[in-house]
């Protein structure tokens, strides 16, 4: 099952030339690692979600509040977040550098074995970010880009 939001709550794109686009993100209720969630967003829309704008978070915590009540901390949504293992950076899965963060406090906590950046509901029903395995199965969020007529 997969959740977009509805085409008022989209951004548009600068970079796409002479054609107008708008980045929808879309939630997928179905359980994959990292690689394999990156995988199925790379097929089927653009990517995993990558947030390099404010208005981006706030879209991104729109649809998730509209998914069912998770309890605070509980169940973690994947992003297209990923740490790079030598140098030791966060970026996006379209390979641009991370620009403004959401990290919870002590994130990210454990750079060796986490690799992948998830997001979670936090204290005051505020979406924080966390560093994960890569192996472990979450719900996940794509973005695709449509045209704006």
């Amino acid at each position: 099952m997969s959740t977009i939001l509805p085409p008022a709550s989209t951004t548009e794109e600068p970079d796409a030339g002479n054609i107008t686009v708008s980045k929808q993100f879309v939630f997928l209720n179905q359980e994959k690692s990292w690689r394999e969630a990156l995988k199925y967003c790379r097929t089927h829309h653009t990517e995993l979600a990558s947030l390099s704008t404010e208005t981006d978070y706030s879209m991104l915590t729109e649809l998730l509040q509209k998914q069912e009540n998770d309890t605070e901390g509980e169940r973690g949504v994947w992003l297209g977040l990923k740490n790079h293992m030598i140098w030791q950076y966060w970026y996006w899965a379209d390979d641009r550098v991370m620009g403004n963060s959401h990290w919870a406090e002590g994130q990210p906590s454990n750079p060796g074995d986490e690799l992948c950046g998830a997001v979670y509901l936090g204290k005051g029903g505020n979406y924080t970010w966390y560093d994960e395995c890569c192996d472990f199965e979450m719900r996940f969020v794509c973005y695709e880009f449509t045209e704006v007529p």
